[in-house]
């Protein structure tokens, strides 16, 4: 299962301040782990994949280890890994090593698209396995903050009808990931998202604007002030009647200010 780490501020490609979680293992690509994650048996990919995992979530050495996986092709044997869904292990080492190579430069989310990896961690967020459902999440909370466009992009593969189903879950570190998600969804920035294809997500973030978790009210808040930026009319349309926020009360109300994306 996926463990929330300990939470340090660095900074990272243009700029941004966003936290990272940093393994206990040392950092350092080690030579012939790329081999051994394309070619080894089927014994030795778990262990491959793992470390390949350990070495992309050093902070110090995130973006050269992320280099050197895209370098190496290993993209597109992990979107392979992703789809063996009797190895639900393997899936989620996948989907956290794709999550934090998606958390680096622009280059380095667009490398995970291009392998195709957004349909099947779309997909994931539904999966029997609830560390997987995590990874999956974190994934596209990593892929929808990087631009406008990857954020259209994840929208157009209806990952917003899963992420809806995810917030109805017990587990409160998936529904406040699965909310963060959300959130990226429905922030402006043009090419600005359809407005009808964030509808369905308006009445679930009003539930869960008064939440008892300081993280999950303050992404619904955000998210909820975002698309009244994008278009208040039908924002008051598609709420609950005994919602009485105003979109500068959903300010005030926000409580955490949270970044696009980060690395586990």
């Amino acid at each position: 299962m996926v463990n929330e780490a300990t939470v340090s501020s660095t900074q990272v490609c243009e700029g941004e301040e966003r936290p990272q979680v940093r393994d206990k293992d040392g950092c350092g690509m080690e030579a012939g782990l790329v081999q051994d994650l394309l070619g080894g048996t089927a014994g030795d990919l778990g262990a491959s994949v793992r470390k390949l995992r350990r070495l992309v979530s050093c902070e110090t050495h995130n973006n050269n280890n992320a280099e050197a996986v895209i370098r190496g092709g290993c993209l597109g044997k992990l979107v392979a890994f992703l789809q063996q869904d009797d190895d639900s292990e393997l899936q989620n080492e996948s989907a956290w090593v794709l999550c934090n190579v998606a958390a680096g430069c622009p280059s380095h989310t667009q490398a995970v698209l291009d392998a195709g990896a957004l349909p099947v961690l779309v997909r994931l967020v539904a999966s029997q396995s609830a560390s997987v459902r995590l990874s999956a999440v974190w994934a596209i909370v990593n892929i929808s903050g990087s631009s406008s466009t990857a954020r259209n992009l994840v929208l157009a593969h209806s990952a917003l009808t899963h992420l809806l189903q995810a917030l109805k879950e017990d587990w409160p570190v998936l529904v406040r990931t699965a909310t963060w998600a959300v959130r990226n969804l429905c922030r402006t920035g043009p090419p600005e998202p359809d407005f009808n294809q964030l509808a369905s997500c308006l009445a679930p973030l009003a539930h869960l604007v008064s939440h008892r978790d300081p993280h999950i009210s303050s992404y619904a808040c955000w998210a909820l002030a975002d698309v009244g930026l994008l278009n208040p009319r039908p924002l008051l349309k598609h709420l609950p009647s005994h919602f009485t926020h105003t979109l500068s009360q959903l300010h005030q109300l926000v409580k955490i200010k949270r970044p696009m994306r980060t690395t586990l």
